[in-house]
C-alpha cells in the first residue's frame, strides 16, 4: 500500500443518509485526515476518548466481509483492533458502508519498527554483539529509501508512474531496501519472531493475501504491560476478498484475482519471484485446505512473508521456541468451536445478491469452508507434540485457553444459548488442558513426489488395509479392504502406468510391475470369494477413455511375461467362479480402442506367440469362428491369415521371484507386497530419482577450471605449432581452427573424466546427505500433503546441487587444472609433420603438374609462334604487294593527271594567248584607226610584230609581277 492522504481536511463528520442502522454513530465527531499507511482514503475520528480509523472500501459488501474477517481473527485470542461497519461519511467515497477500526497509537507496522531505535534496543538486549550489524542494515535501508526519494524528486512523478529506466533503478533500490528489512527481521529476538509466527498461522486460516505488504505493513507491534506484542490489522484481503479489477475497479473474488495480483504490481517495485508468477493456478482461493503452512507460494505476495515461513520450513529444524509456538497455535485452532465460527458469520456476513451469488459465498458456505480450513490445518500439527506442550506447562496452556475464551466472549457477547454452550465447552477444555492426551496420528497421505510413487502408495495402503482386515478376521472389514483394491484411486493409476510402459527409471519400472502384483491379489480375492468375479471381469475388460487393459498386458508380455501369465491365471479363476469363457473371449476381442490392435493381435505379434496361443487354448480362451462373428469381415480375414502364419517359437520364462509369488497364498502374498511397497522402499525410489535429478543438474568441473584449461590448451597448442612450423620451414600460419577445437575438446573430455573419477564420491556423499534429510522429513510426517512433499523434494535437489557446486568451487580454487603439455605438443607436432608431408606431396605433385604443363605449353607456344610467323609473313607479303600495286597505280594516276593537267594548261594558255592577241589586235586596230596620223605607227607596228612572235611557256602565262628577273616563276609558285 502507499500513502494517499485526503485532498480536503475534514473537521466535522456527518453521517450520510442510509437505510441501515450503523454499528457506530460518528455524528458530530471531530475527524482529521489519516496521514499513515493505506491504499484507501481514510480519516481518524474521535468518539469520546477512543480514536477510530475509518476508511472507504470498494463497496458495502467488501466492508462487511472485512469486518467479519477481523472478528474471526479475534476468535483466536491474538491481538487485532476492534472492527465495525460505519455508514458512509461525508468527505469519503460513498460507494457503501466503510470500515472503522479502533486506533492504537502505540502500534508500529513491522517495517517501521525494524527501522526504529526500539528495534535496535531489542536486538542489543537479546544479542549485544549483533547491534553493530543491525545498525549497518538500518543504514542500508535508509540509504535505499533516500536514493529512491532523490530519484522521484528528479523525475517529478510518483513511484508507480516512473518511466522504464527510472522504474528499473527504483526497483533495484527497492530490492536493497526489502533485503535489509528481511535481514533485520531475522535478527529480532526469538520471542518477537514467534509473535509473527502466531499471526502468520492465523492469517493462513483466514487466507489473508495481504498478510505483509511490500513495506512489511499490516502486521506490527504494540505494547502491553511493557512488552512488545504482535498485532494484525487490515483484513481487506481475507476470506473470498481478492483485489479490484484493473478495468472496472470492482472488487473481485480470489478465484479471479490471481492474475490481477501479478499484473497490478508496478515495475518500480522489486519483482515477484518466478515461483509465484508461474504458480497463479496454485494460489489459495479460500480452498478447504490452505496447504502446507511453510508453502508461501499459496499467496500471490507470500514471498514477503518468507522470513517467517523459513523459521520452520523443512529441512530446517525448529528451535524449541518455534516448536512451542507451533504447538500453541495448533492448540489455539483446536479450541475454535464450529458454533462460534458459525455465529460470527451469521451475524456479520453479508447476504450475496442474486446476480453474484455464485461468485461470493453465503454465511453457510463460509462456515463450512472456515471449519474445513481449521480441520485441514489441525491435521498438519502433531497431536503428540501438542499434548507434550500442554503437559510441559499446564499454566501456559490454561492461559492460552483463557485468552481464547475471553476473545470469544468479547466477540460474541453473552446471553445466547450458543455462547453459553461455547463457554461451558471452554471451561471443560481449560480444566482438561494440563492432562490432555495426544490424539491418534493422522493417516498416511498419498503424497509421493511423482505420479509413480503415488500409484505405489495407493496400492500399499490398500494392501495394508487388507492385511489388517485379514488379521482382524471380520468379513465386513475384509470385503471393504478388497473393495479398496478395485477402487479408482488404486486401479486407474496402475492402468496409466501399464500404458506408459516400464520406462528406464527404477520408479517407473516398479509402478509398471505393480500391475503384476495387483493381478495376483485380484486372483486370490476372487478365488477366496471376497470379490465378485463378474465385477472384476467388467473392471478388466471394459476400456476406459485412457486405455484398454487387455491389449496393454499382451503388448508388454514379451518383455515381461509375468504380466501375461498373471492375467491368464486371473481369467482362469474368473471362469472357475462362473464367468462364461465365451463371454471372456468376446470381450477380449472387443476390448480395444478404434484403430489400435486388440488383445489377440498383440499376442500374435509376440516372439513366443505359439506358446501364448497354446496357453490360451488350454484355458479355453482362444476365439473360434463363432466368437469372431463380432468382428468385421475384413478383421476376421486378417485374423485368420495371421493365425495361419508360423508363430514365434521363443519360450515363455518369467523371473524366479515372480514365479514364486505366482504360487503364494493370499496372506503371505499380501505381506510380501506390503514389504515391497513399504514407505521406506518408496522413499528409496525417490532418492534414486533425486540423485538422477541432482547429477543431471550439476557438473563436476567449475567454469573457472574450464576457462583456465582452455587458456592453457590454447597456449600449449600455439607454442607447439609455432615450433613445428619453424622446424619444418613452413610459413608462420595461425593454428588451424579444427586442430585447436579438436585439442580443446579432447583435453576437456579427458579432464572431465578425470574429475568425475576424482570428485564423484564426494558428490555422491553430498547428494546422499541431502537425500537423507528428505528421507527423515518424509518418514517423520506420513501425513504431509503432496505439495509439501514435492516442495521438500525440490528443496533437497536444490540443496544437493548447491552443495556439489560449492565443493566444485572450492576444488577449483586449489589451483588451475594441469595440462599434459608434452602430449599436446606431440599431437601438434605430428599434425604439423603430417601437414608438412602433405604439403611436400602437394608441392611435388604440383611441380610435376607444372613441368608437364610447361612442356605442353612450350610445344603449344612453338606451334603457335610458327603459325603466327607464317601468317605474319603472308600478311607482310600481301601488304607489300598491295603497297606496290597502290604505288604503281598512284604513279600512273599522277602521271596521267600531270599529262592531262599539262595539256589543259597548254590549251588554256593557247586560248588565252590567242584571245589576248585578238583583243590587242582589235585595240591596236582601233588606235590605228584613231591615230593614223600619229608618230607611233612605227612603234605599234613593231610591238605587233613582237607580239605575233610565239613565246615559250612551261605551264601557263603568268603576270609579270609573278616572274623573277629572268622571267621565271617565283619560288612560291613553282
Amino acid at each position: 500500500m502507499h500513502d494517499t492522504p485526503p485532498s480536503v481536511v475534514i473537521s466535522d463528520v456527518r453521517n450520510a443518509a442510509s437505510t441501515k442502522r450503523p454499528s457506530l454513530d460518528f455524528t458530530g465527531c471531530k475527524a482529521t485526515p489519516w496521514q499513515g499507511a493505506g491504499s484507501q482514503k481514510a480519516v481518524v475520528v474521535m468518539r469520546g476518548e477512543d480514536a477510530w480509523r475509518v476508511k472507504a472500501t470498494a463497496d458495502g459488501r467488501s466492508s462487511a466481509m472485512e469486518v467479519t474477517s477481523g472478528k474471526l481473527f479475534q476468535l483466536t485470542g491474538l491481538l487485532a483492533p476492534d472492527t465495525e461497519l460505519v455508514e458512509p461519511l461525508a468527505g469519503l467515497p460513498t460507494s457503501g458502508d466503510g470500515v472503522g477500526s479502533r486506533y492504537d497509537p502505540g502500534f508500529q507496522d513491522l517495517g517501521d519498527f525494524l527501522a526504529s531505535d526500539a528495534a535496535v534496543a531489542a536486538v542489543a538486549e537479546a544479542t549485544p554483539s549483533s547491534r553493530r550489524s543491525y545498525v549497518a542494515l538500518q543504514a542500508q535501508h535508509a540509504g535505499a529509501i533516500t536514493a529512491n526519494a532523490t530519484l522521484l524528486h528528479h523525475a517529478g512523478v510518483e513511484w508507480w508512474a516512473l518511466g522504464e529506466a527510472d522504474a528499473a533503478l527504483h526497483a533495484a533500490n527497492d530490492r536493497l531496501r526489502f533485503d535489509a528489512l528481511e535481514a533485520m527481521n531475522g535478527m529480532l529476538p526469538e520471542a518477537m519472531r514467534c509473535e509473527q509466527l502466531r499471526h502468520y498461522i492465523a492469517s493462513r486460516w483466514l487466507d489473508n493475501w495481504d498478510h505483509l505488504n511490500y513495506r512489511l505493513e499490516n502486521f506490527g507491534y504494540t505494547e502491553r504491560d511493557g512488552q512488545h506484542v504482535g498485532m494484525s490489522l487490515d483484513f481487506g484481503s481475507c476470506g473470498p476478498l481478492g483485489f479490484r479489477s484493473l478495468h472496472t475497479g470492482q472488487m473481485l473474488p480470489k478465484q479471479l484475482s490471481g492474475e490481477v495480483a501479478i499484473l497490478q504490481r508496478p515495475g518500480s517495485l522489486f519483482p515477484i519471484p518466478p515461483a509465484f508468477t508461474d504458480g497463479v493456478a496454485r494460489f489459495d482461493a479460500l480452498n478447504d485446505d490452505p496447504g502446507a503452512l511453510h508453502d508461501t507460494t499459496r499467496w500471490p505476495y507470500g514471498f514477503q512473508s518468507e522470513s517467517i515461513a523459513a523459521m520452520f520450513r523443512p529441512p530446517v529444524a525448529p528451535t524449541p521456541g518455534v516448536a512451542d509456538t507451533l504447538a500453541e497455535m495448533g492448540y489455539r485452532l483446536s479450541l475454535l468451536p464450529a458454533a462460534a465460527i458459525a455465529t460470527v458469520l451469521e451475524r456479520h456476513w453479508p447476504a450475496p445478491a442474486d446476480a453474484d451469488a455464485s461468485a461470493w459465498p453465503d454465511a453457510a458456505t463460509m462456515t463450512q469452508r472456515m471449519v474445513a480450513r481449521r480441520d485441514a490445518m489441525l491435521a498438519r500439527f502433531d497431536p503428540a507434540q501438542m499434548s507434550a506442550w500442554m503437559q510441559a506447562d499446564p499454566a501456559r496452556a490454561g492461559r492460552v485457553c483463557r485468552e481464547v475464551s475471553d476473545a470469544l466472549q468479547a466477540v460474541l457477547g453473552s446471553g445466547t444459548d450458543t455462547v453459553e454452550d461455547v463457554r461451558r465447552t471452554y471451561a471443560a477444555l481449560l480444566q482438561a488442558a494440563p492432562t490432555a492426551q495426544p490424539a491418534s496420528a493422522p493417516a498416511a497421505a498419498i503424497n509421493g513426489a511423482c505420479p509413480e510413487i503415488q500409484c505405489l502408495q495407493a496400492l500399499h495402503d490398500a494392501l495394508e488395509q487388507l492385511d489388517r482386515a485379514w488379521e482382524d478376521g471380520r468379513p465386513s472389514l475384509i470385503r471393504a479392504a478388497a473393495a479398496a483394491l478395485v477402487a479408482p484411486v488404486v486401479h486407474e493409476p496402475m492402468q496409466r502406468m501399464l500404458r506408459r510402459g516400464p520406462g528406464r527409471a527404477p520408479r517407473t519400472l516398479e509402478a509398471f510391475l505393480a500391475n503384476h502384483a495387483w493381478l495376483m491379489v485380484m486372483d486370490r480375492l476372487v478365488d477366496a470369494g471376497q470379490l465378485p468375479a463378474a465385477d472384476v471381469a467388467a473392471l478388466l475388460l471394459t476400456p476406459t477413455p485412457e486405455a484398454a487393459y487387455p491389449p496393454n498386458v499382451a503388448a508388454w508380455s514379451e518383455r515381461h511375461p509375468q504380466l501375461g501369465i498373471a492375467f491368464i491365471q486371473l481369467m482362469d479363476t474368473l471362469i472357475a467362479h462362473g464367468v462364461p469363457a465365451r463371454q471372456l473371449r468376446t470381450e477380449l476381442l472387443t476390448a480395444k480402442h478404434p484403430g489400435t490392435p486388440g488383445y489377440y493381435a498383440e499376442v500374435l505379434r509376440n516372439s513366443a506367440s505359439r506358446g501364448w496361443v497354446e496357453r490360451l487354448q488350454h484355458s479355453g480362451l482362444w476365439p473360434d469362428a463363432d466368437d469372431l462373428q463380432v468382428k468385421s469381415l475384413r478383421s476376421r480375414a486378417a485374423f485368420a491369415a495371421r493365425s495361419h502364419l508360423p508363430g514365434g517359437r521363443a519360450s515363455i520364462a518369467q523371473p524366479r521371484l515372480a514365479h514364486e509369488q505366482q504360487h503364494m497364498a493370499l496372506k503371505p502374498l499380501v505381506a510380501t507386497l506390503r514389504q515391497a511397497y513399504a514407505p521406506e522402499r518408496l522413499v528409496a525410489l525417490e532418492l534414486d530419482w533425486l540423485r538422477q535429478e541432482a547429477i543431471a543438474s550439476v557438473g563436476l568441473i567449475h567454469r573457472d577450471e574450464r576457462d583456465a584449461l582452455s587458456r592453457q590448451v590454447t597456449q600449449a597448442v600455439e607454442t607447439a605449432w609455432a615450433q613445428a612450423l619453424k622446424k619444418h620451414g613452413l610459413p608462420r600460419d595461425p593454428v588451424p581452427a579444427e586442430l585447436m577445437e579438436a585439442q580443446q575438446r579432447e583435453a576437456g573430455n579427458r579432464y572431465e573424466r578425470d574429475m568425475w573419477a576424482l570428485r564423484q564420491d564426494d558428490a555422491e556423499r553430498l547428494i546422499a546427505r541431502a537425500g537423507q534429510v528428505y528421507r527423515d522429513a518424509v518418514l517423520a510426517d506420513p501425513a504431509l500433503s503432496a505439495e509439501a512433499r514435492h516442495t521438500l523434494f525440490t528443496a533437497a535437489v536444490h540443496t544437493a546441487v548447491t552443495a556439489v557446486q560449492a565443493m566444485v568451487s572450492d576444488a577449483a580454487r586449489a589451483g588451475p587444472p594441469e595440462v599434459d603439455v608434452p602430449a599436446l605438443g606431440d599431437q601438434v607436432r605430428r599434425r604439423a609433420q603430417a601437414l608438412t608431408m602433405a604439403q611436400r606431396t602437394v608441392q611435388r605433385e604440383a611441380g610435376k603438374r607444372a613441368e608437364r604443363g610447361a612442356s605442353a605449353e612450350a610445344a603449344r607456344r612453338t606451334d603457335d609462334e610458327v603459325k603466327r610467323a607464317a601468317r605474319a609473313a603472308a600478311d607482310q607479303l600481301q601488304r607489300s604487294a598491295a603497297l606496290l600495286a597502290f604505288q604503281k597505280t598512284t604513279e600512273q594516276a599522277r602521271a596521267s593527271t600531270r599529262a592531262r593537267v599539262t595539256q589543259e594548261a597548254e590549251a588554256r594558255a593557247a586560248r588565252v594567248g590567242e584571245a589576248k592577241t585578238e583583243r590587242i589586235a582589235q585595240r591596236l586596230t582601233s588606235l590605228k584607226n584613231f591615230r593614223q596620223g600619229l608618230e607611233m605607227d612605227n612603234e605599234i607596228s613593231a610591238r605587233l610584230a613582237r607580239l605575233r612572235t610565239p613565246v615559250q611557256q612551261a605551264s601557263a602565262v603568268r603576270g609579270a609581277q609573278f616572274l623573277d628577273d629572268k622571267g621565271q616563276p617565283r619560288v612560291a609558285y613553282r
